[in-house]
């Protein structure tokens, strides 16, 4: 709404100083608005800029006691993560051991880990393990299918020593022969954890 003044109808060629005044004075409660607003105007922004600026608080998708979910808040998880043999911060470049710093977890160790705990329970085929993992279909022939599983027991073994040799006992028996995967017994010793948005 546009605001239109009389003194802004005036050509700028007063007939009489008294005409001029008497405008002047009938415009007063015009820019006494036009002042006020302004100054609630400003005092708002004052206020908004006096604020401090919300942060937008993180969001976690988790790993743990078998299933996978979107959190806001980890810290009871933190208050006990000495308890878990895996306790890990998918963000971190790397993924040290709580039960031996010194050892790191490898990213395919990881993926080989979520695999597993994201089917916890159940067993899967080499054939679909290959393909979850390594994005790879099972060989053909013994000797390339011995290097497969070679592959995959190196894997095993990182997560082996990663949690204190305590890994192992959590997989299923006859694991090439059966199929692959991880009792539910260990859906209380694991946090795997990211920021989400």
């Amino acid at each position: 709404m546009a605001m239109t003044s009389p003194i802004s109808q005036l050509d700028f060629d007063p007939r009489s100083v008294e005409e001029f005044i008497t405008l002047l004075r009938q415009e007063l409660p015009f820019w006494e608005g036009v002042v006020e607003r302004g100054q609630k105007l400003i005092t708002v922004l004052k206020g908004l800029s006096a604020k401090p600026a919300t942060s937008v608080k993180p969001r976690y998708q988790i790993w743990t006691g078998g299933e996978c979910k979107v959190v806001e808040d980890i810290s009871v998880y933190e208050k006990r993560k000495h308890a878990f043999s895996f306790w890990i911060d998918c963000d971190e470049k790397k993924y040290p051991s709580l039960k031996n710093p010194s050892i790191t977890l490898s990213p395919l160790a990881l993926r080989l880990l979520v695999y597993f705990v994201e089917r916890l329970g159940k067993r899967v085929s080499m054939e679909q393990l290959l393909r979850g993992v390594w994005d790879e279909e099972l060989g053909e022939g013994i000797v390339y299918k011995k290097s497969q599983q070679s592959k995959i027991e190196q894997q095993l073994t990182k997560l082996e020593n990663f949690c204190g040799k305590e890994f192992r006992k959590y997989l299923f028996g006859k694991k090439f022969k059966d199929g692959i995967g991880l009792k539910m017994s260990l859906k209380d010793k694991y946090f795997i954890f990211k920021r989400v948005q």
